[in-house]
């Protein structure tokens, strides 16, 4: 894939998909302050569990948002397409 054309596209798709990634992430932390305050407010068995499965949730978001922007960043520096758009 060596259009300019398509590896502009692909740029684009990449950059929208790291972008909303970052906005879940930042969803999830914000949820994850929540259910700490929560957490320290109610019985330990309710509040211990919201906060852990936000904890959870905030790591997956992280580990997806690391996934996409290093797939974006070898696309912009390395020009190396994603194995997801390969034929």
């Amino acid at each position: 894939m060596s259009d300019p054309i398509e590896l502009r596209a692909l740029e684009q798709k990449w950059a929208a998909e790291v972008k909303q990634s970052k906005l879940r992430l930042e969803f999830c932390r914000f949820y994850v302050k929540q259910m700490h305050s929560l957490a320290v407010d109610a019985p330990a068995p309710e509040g211990g569990y919201a906060y852990r499965n936000a904890l959870k949730s905030e790591r997956l978001a992280l580990a997806e948002y690391s996934r996409k922007l290093r797939i974006y960043s070898d696309l912009i520096v390395y020009r190396k397409v994603p194995q997801e758009e390969r034929p």
